[in-house]
C-alpha cells in the first residue's frame, strides 16, 4: 500500500500502519486527532505527503523516520508554537501551519527547514517584527497574512534566487525598513510583497517603497496610507514621491516650523532660530521600529526615543525638560 486516505471519519487515534515502509501518502484531514505517537511514524521512511489539516493537534513528534517527507499540512489545528523539526524538516518543501494559535516564531526554528519552498503561517496570532527568514534560501512563497506583525525589514528579500511572493496583508505594519540594492541582476521574476490592509506610515521613510514600485526591484502591492492624516486611505501607488515628507512637526509641543534654509527646516524656539536635521532623527526612530515620538536634545546633540506620547512636560518622557528642543510625532 502506497496511499492511505481516511479523511473526515471522526478518527480520534492515529492509525497503526504496521511498519508499512512503502507508504508515500497519508491523508487524515478532518478528523479528531489529538496526538500522533512517535513510534507510529518511525518506520514510514518513504512517506512524502502528510495531510493532518482540521484536527485537534497541539504538537507533532520530530520523528527521525520521516526522512523523506516533503509536504506536511498542520493547518486548522491547535498549535501554539512553531514545531522544532530537527529531523522532519530535512527535505521538507511545503509546510502549512495556517489558522492555528501560534503567538511567536523564532529564527532558530527556521534553521531546521532550510529546504522549504512554501511556508504558510497565515491567520495565527504572531506579533512583533517579522522574523528573519533569510536562512530559507530555497523559499518561493511566504504567507504571513492575517497576523499582528507590526514591523518588517524588507532588506530580508535581497539576495533570494527563487523568492516570488511575500504576503503580509492584514497585519499591523506601520513602518517598513530598508532600501533595495539588488546585487543579482539575473532575477527573472520580480518579488511581490503584499502589504494590503496595513496601517502604513507614508512619510519620508516610505520613499523607497514608492521607488520600489518602478525600479528594478521587488514590487510592493496594495499599500495604503494610514498616516499622516492628509494622506489617510490614499494608495501609495497613486502618490507622488514628493508627497512622502517628514516635515510635519506636532504643533502641541515646543517648536513651530517657519521656513527652510539650505533645504534644512528652520525652527523658532523661545525667540531663537535653530536649523535642525529632522530627517536624521526620523531615520533613527525608523530604524528602532517601534517608537511613536522622538525629541532632539541640544546639550547631547542627539535624538531621544520614547514609546510614550507626551501631552505635556509633567507626564512626558523621562528626560530633563530644559534639554528639549523639539518633538516630532511618528
Amino acid at each position: 500500500m502506497r496511499r492511505f486516505n481516511l479523511k473526515y471519519n471522526g478518527l480520534e487515534e492515529f492509525p497503526n500502519f504496521d511498519n508499512n515502509t512503502q507508504l508515500q501518502l497519508i491523508s487524515l484531514n478532518g478528523n479528531a486527532l489529538r496526538s500522533v505517537p512517535s513510534n507510529l511514524l518511525d518506520n514510514l521512511v518513504n512517506l512524502a505527503y502528510l495531510n493532518l489539516k482540521d484536527n485537534e493537534l497541539s504538537s507533532f513528534p520530530d520523528s527521525p523516520g520521516l526522512e523523506s517527507l516533503t509536504y506536511i499540512t498542520l493547518s486548522r489545528n491547535k498549535f501554539t508554537e512553531f514545531p522544532e523539526f530537527r529531523n522532519v524538516g530535512r527535505k521538507l518543501e511545503a509546510f502549512y501551519l495556517s489558522r492555528n494559535e501560534i503567538t511567536s516564531v523564532t529564527e532558530e526554528r527556521f534553521t531546521y527547514i532550510r529546504s522549504v519552498k512554501y511556508l504558510s503561517l497565515m491567520y495565527n496570532r504572531i506579533s512583533g517584527k517579522v522574523p528573519d527568514f533569510r536562512m530559507l534560501e530555497m523559499l518561493n512563497h511566504l504567507d504571513l497574512s492575517g497576523n499582528t506583525f507590526n514591523g518588517f525589514d524588507a532588506r530580508m528579500v535581497d539576495g533570494f534566487q527563487n523568492l516570488v511572493s511575500v504576503k503580509l496583508n492584514m497585519n499591523s505594519i506601520k513602518n517598513i525598513a530598508g532600501t533595495f540594492h539588488l546585487n543579482n541582476r539575473t532575477l527573472q521574476k520580480s518579488i511581490m510583497i503584499n502589504l494590503g490592509d496595513n496601517p502604513i506610515n507614508c512619510d519620508c521613510t516610505a520613499k523607497w517603497l514608492k521607488q520600489a514600485q518602478t525600479d528594478e526591484s521587488p514590487i510592493i502591492t496594495s499599500a495604503t496610507c494610514a498616516t499622516p492624516t492628509n494622506l489617510f486611505n490614499r494608495k501609495l501607488s497613486e502618490l507622488n514621491i514628493t508627497q512622502l515628507s517628514c516635515d510635519t512637526v506636532s504643533r502641541n509641543f515646543y517648536a513651530t516650523k517657519l521656513e527652510s534654509v539650505n533645504s534644512l527646516p528652520l525652527y523658532k524656539i523661545n525667540g531663537t532660530y535653530h536649523v535642525l536635521t529632522v530627517t536624521r532623527c526620523l531615520q533613527i526612530c525608523h530604524d528602532q521600529g517601534d517608537c511613536l515620538l522622538f525629541a532632539y536634545r541640544r546639550r547631547q546633540n542627539n535624538c531621544v526615543l520614547t514609546s510614550t506620547i507626551a501631552t505635556d512636560k509633567a507626564r512626558g518622557p523621562p528626560w530633563n525638560s530644559s534639554d528639549i528642543e523639539w518633538f516630532v510625532m511618528y
